[in-house]
């Protein structure tokens, strides 16, 4: 091969090297960010350098595995994934496009960790982030303004509970089934649902001023 062959190779495997050190660098800093936030303000918290879960972590009410900053990233990028390669099929001719929301017949989702997913942690969202941002108070009047009191730590723990529930759900349905006619409406019902679990996840990474992973 000519030399610019190779150039061009090893211009690829570094600009891959550069790729894979960012994306380590970003999920490091997120990780913290988000074992630190999963702590109550009021709680100390307890840093080790060992590897072992629940190095990091507070003497109560935190998220206690050092592992689960990580996990809720690594489902957000999972779902992106799978849009990923849902619209290379559609472009593919594999699958048809995805129909609007008002032609989706929801009653095909007849797991009930579907059904788990949409009523405790998608339509429980709202209420999780009004709570959340207000804690147990009321917005606290002083002379010198007002103070909102945040409980981020429990944006944290819904995060990982949603993963869990999710992660669990996905390992055991095939959402993306053989591309046969009749199993369309199913494949584009679970697509819906878990659009709107996606957008979730991604809405409590913000709270958190994290910027999920769209890949794996």
């Amino acid at each position: 091969p000519p030399l610019s062959f190779f150039l061009s190779f090893s211009f690829s495997l570094l600009l891959a090297a550069e790729y894979v050190q960012q994306c380590v660098t970003a999920m490091t800093m997120a990780t913290v960010k988000f074992e630190l936030l999963s702590s109550p303000a009021n709680h100390t918290i307890k840093l080790s350098v060992t590897s072992s879960p629940g190095a990091c972590g507070s003497d109560q009410g935190g998220v206690q595995d050092s592992r689960s900053g990580s996990f809720v990233l690594y489902n957000y990028a999972r779902l992106s994934t799978l849009w990923q390669h849902f619209n290379k099929d559609v472009t593919n001719g594999v699958y048809p496009p995805l129909p609007s929301v008002d032609k989706i017949d929801f009653a095909l989702l007849s797991d009930e960790a579907e059904w788990n997913l949409l009523f405790r942690y998608v339509m429980e969202f709202p209420c999780l982030t009004r709570e959340s941002l207000r804690s147990d108070e009321e917005i606290e009047s002083f002379k010198d303004g007002s103070r909102l009191n945040c409980s981020l730590n429990k944006v944290c723990l819904f995060l990982v509970n949603f993963s869990r529930d999710l992660s669990t759900y996905y390992s055991r349905v095939r959402v993306l089934e053989e591309p046969v006619a009749h199993r369309y409406a199913v494949v584009h019902a679970r697509l819906y649902l878990l659009q709107a679990v996606k957008q979730v996840l991604h809405n409590g990474l913000s709270l958190l001023s994290i910027e999920p992973f769209d890949q794996v």
